[in-house]
């Protein structure tokens, strides 16, 4: 959880339109382009998950070690995944947008009566931050229950090449 002092700002709250998408952070075959900041040799990009499934995390991290090698995480999905589940099932989500600002990824979600936004912003060249909200759009009370999967990832033993 995030908590924020009166009068700060997130970078997502001063993000001018007319810097969207100057580059492309999409996963994509046979070229994966990533988000990386401060000086960090870990970055991440949008998931391109055709089910919906995975949608709802960032994809990465994807890791820049000395030589020049990329290695990716498996699949092409985020190694912190939100899963929201509305009385046993597993709510599906569409991408509405997935856009790159400088210094941030947000990306923003829509399934019945509920959105989901998304923001990942470098705080120093080793973390990375961040912040999903999830709003009910509806006037009905939803009841909802969040899961997040965690995966632990080895570069070494797991490498995974663009082709």
């Amino acid at each position: 959880m995030m908590a924020l002092a009166e009068g700060m700002t997130l970078p997502s709250d001063s993000a001018p339109e007319e810097t969207a998408n100057l580059i492309n952070v999409e996963v994509g075959s046979p070229t994966a382009y990533i988000f990386a900041d401060l000086g960090s040799w870990h970055g991440y990009s949008f998931c391109q998950a055709e089910d919906g499934a995975d949608l709802l995390s960032f994809c990465g991290p994807t890791f820049l070690p000395n030589g020049g090698e990329f290695y990716f995480p498996p699949e092409d999905r985020g190694l912190i995944r939100l899963t929201l589940f509305r009385e046993n099932d597993p709510v599906k989500f569409e991408r509405m947008s997935a856009d790159y600002f400088p210094g941030l990824l947000a990306q923003r979600f829509c399934s019945q009566a509920l959105e989901v936004r998304q923001e990942l912003y470098f705080i120093s060249a080793d973390e990375a931050l961040t912040r999903t909200v999830i709003l009910n759009t509806s006037e009905a009370p939803v009841t909802l229950t969040p899961h997040w999967t965690l995966e632990a990832y080895n570069p070494v033993n797991r490498p995974n090449k663009p082709t």
